[in-house]
C-alpha cells in the first residue's frame, strides 16, 4: 500500500501518516517494497509487512509476542545482507 492509500483507508492526515510509518520502518515492523516513480514525477514508496501472522497478548501481567515472518520480505533482506557481505568480500 502507498501512504495515500493507507491515509484514505484509515481517515488520517497525511503528516501523521509519514510520522507513524516511519517509526514502523525504524522498528522492522513495515520495509518498503519498491519505490515507484510514475510518469507525473511524483515518486512514492509501497510499503509491506514484515510479518505474516503477529499474535500479542497480556497474561499475568507479562507481554508475550509470536510472529511469523513474511517470506518475501525475509528472501528480501536475506539477498540485501548476502549482497552486502559479498561487497565486503566476506561471503
Amino acid at each position: 500500500m502507498s501512504v495515500d492509500q493507507i491515509c484514505v483507508e484509515q481517515g488520517i492526515p497525511q503528516s501523521t501518516c509519514y510520522k507513524r510509518i516511519g517509526k514502523l520502518v525504524d522498528a522492522g515492523v513495515l520495509v518498503i517494497e519498491r519505490t515507484v516513480v510514475p510518469p507525473t514525477g511524483k515518486r512514492y514508496a509501497v510499503y509491506r509487512s514484515a510479518f505474516s501472522h503477529l499474535d500479542v497478548s497480556w497474561k499475568n501481567g507479562a507481554l508475550s509476542a509470536h510472529a511469523t515472518v513474511n517470506p518475501d520480505v525475509a528472501d528480501k533482506l536475506e539477498s540485501l545482507w548476502a549482497a552486502k557481505l559479498r561487497k565486503e568480500g566476506k561471503l
